[in-house]
């Protein structure tokens, strides 16, 4: 039980912070739901990868789930293209 304490957190952590991406660059938005499921995905990916890094705890682990969580949607957003409508 105690395993899926830092899983959860690094889920909502990164959401969060995907969302947040989102709403600071509205143009390059992938959506609240991409942002979200995104943001978790790398909440994770991060709060595993970096938080090792960081140091042992909680406060380290849910930071790098956050910065991570934040910065693949957002990254994605900007690679994103956008479609060009042209009138005649």
């Amino acid at each position: 039980m105690m395993d899926l304490v830092p899983l959860l957190l690094q889920l909502v952590a990164g959401a969060v912070a995907g969302i947040a991406g989102g709403m600071i660059l509205p143009r390059r938005s992938l959506g609240p739901r991409w942002n979200a499921a995104l943001g978790a995905v790398g909440g994770v990916a991060g709060g595993s990868l970096l938080g090792g890094v960081l140091g042992a705890g909680l406060l380290p682990m849910s930071a790098s789930a956050a910065l991570a969580g934040l910065l693949l949607p957002t990254g994605l957003g900007l690679l994103r293209r956008r479609k060009v409508v042209t009138t005649p």
